[in-house]
């Protein structure tokens, strides 16, 4: 299992700012209720429903990343959860779901109009009339191309560090400006590096997507809690969607 995987909770379950908004999503949700995280990685959103009592399910297509979301969900009191290795773009549940979420940025995966679609139709299906879904991502043009950050993390193995340089590159095939996330990870001699290259997107072609399926517009926000309305100065933004 690489370095990233099995320490991506220990670097981003504080850093991504996100505990706000989930903890409301999931008092949200009502006995009997049902919470999905879209591209759920290592199972770190799937914490705050199943600390409020609610079955979290975590869909993800990486298998290294879900065995990683199942060592790490066994470690508390509340087991009523279920991961399901799949694309988020198949999603092919009947009302199922009170509240579905896409954060960490994720929606940055899905590039296109032609997929966005196919995703906004797969979660209209899943969700339960009165349902929530909750997307999160920067901003185009954020984070900077050139942009580096060094943190540091105490685990039971030593000090890690991750190093995160941020570059820029055109598909060739569709002409999107496509952003380089570029991970140097460290803990004692061991070394790796991990790259993610992701979709810039902007929120008014979701929106309008989403109201063409059906979707309500409960609120576009300029952070990563909804906490905050959104402005041109806003490096995050977010958008709550309800059925």
């Amino acid at each position: 299992m690489s370095l990233f995987v099995k320490y991506y909770n220990t670097m981003y379950t504080n850093s991504l700012g996100d505990d706000l908004i989930l903890d409301r999503l999931s008092k949200a949700c009502k006995p009997g209720d049902e919470f999905l995280d879209l591209c759920c990685g290592s199972g770190r959103v799937l914490v705050c429903p199943l600390k409020h009592g609610i079955k979290a399910v975590g869909i993800d297509s990486d298998l290294e990343m879900l065995t990683e979301a199942q060592n790490y969900l066994s470690g508390f009191n509340n087991l009523n959860f279920e991961l399901i290795q799949a694309d988020a773009l198949d999603l092919n549940f009947i009302e199922r779901f009170k509240v579905i979420t896409c954060v960490g940025h994720c929606m940055s995966f899905f590039r296109g109009k032609e997929a966005i679609t196919q995703l906004l139709k797969g979660v209209y299906k899943s969700m339960v009339p009165g349902g929530l879904f909750f997307i999160e991502s920067y901003v185009p043009g954020n984070p900077k191309t050139g942009y580096h950050r060094k943190l540091t993390f105490n685990t039971n193995k030593g000090e890690l560090t991750s190093t995160l340089n941020v570059s820029e590159t055109r598909d060739e095939s569709n002409g999107f400006l496509i952003k380089v996330f570029t991970y140097d990870i460290e803990l004692g001699d061991k070394k790796e590096q991990e790259v993610y290259n992701v979709c810039e997107v902007g929120l008014e072609p979701i929106i309008e997507i989403a109201r063409n399926i059906g979707f309500k517009v409960d609120g576009v926000f300029g952070d990563s809690n909804a906490t905050v309305p959104f402005d041109e100065k806003a490096e995050t933004q977010s958008l709550m969607l309800s059925k």
